[in-house]
């Protein structure tokens, strides 16, 4: 294998990184599977203050603020996304060998975590990654599944000058639907065989 380990690999010669697929040598016992869950939410817990501060750094515009330079908010967007896939990764690990559940109506669930928040001048926006396709509506059969979500509140100032959260506040999913892929041939409708992944942004009342 000599260089082209996992550990060195590079793409600078045409070869591409190989997949990496986990795997479990014996059954997980009960004990172990509450352990791994607790670990698996405290990294969760951990992780929070480092995505606050990456997306609020390179996302957040006040008015009475210079924000930083593109190259650095494009770095440090970059290393918040590195972060999210990994521990969508470790997430996804533990769920697929049966240790964790994805089922968002037991709570606490890691079908979702923060990953992060940003203000937009009155407007405070925090975000969370899903992990895999979650059911829009995990009450309900349906076709479409969320892959993240943002918790809008607007802010108003009081007459200290300080930003106070508003009451109400909007909830905006990014969710996608796989469809048929369909042809008109002859004035026949006809199903290819293929499907066409449709994504939507909008809350439970607007879809977009």
């Amino acid at each position: 294998m000599g260089t082209y380990t996992v550990a060195t690999a590079s793409t600078f010669n045409g070869f591409q990184r190989p997949d990496i697929h986990y795997v479990m040598s014996r059954p997980v016992c009960h004990s172990e599977k509450e352990a791994a869950e607790k670990e698996v939410q405290r990294l969760l817990d951990i992780s929070q203050p480092f995505f606050r501060y990456l997306e609020s750094t390179a996302r957040s515009r006040m008015t009475v603020e210079t924000p930083p330079p593109s190259y650095i908010c494009t770095e440090l967007l970059d290393f918040s996304h590195q972060l999210c896939m990994r521990l969508e990764q470790l997430v996804l690990y533990y769920a697929v060998n049966n240790i964790l559940s994805l089922d968002q109506t037991i709570h606490p669930s890691p079908s979702h975590f923060y990953i992060g928040q940003c203000q937009i001048d009155k407007v405070l926006v925090t975000m969370f990654r899903c992990c895999g396709p979650v059911p829009y509506d995990a009450r309900a059969d349906t076709v479409m599944y969320t892959r993240m979500r943002w918790n809008v509140e607007w802010l108003l100032q009081t007459g200290s000058g300080d930003d106070v959260e508003q009451n109400e506040d909007s909830i905006f999913f990014l969710c996608y639907e796989d469809t048929p892929q369909i042809t008109s041939r002859k004035g026949e409708t006809i199903s290819t065989g293929g499907v066409v992944r449709k994504w939507t942004i909008g809350t439970a009342s607007c879809w977009f």
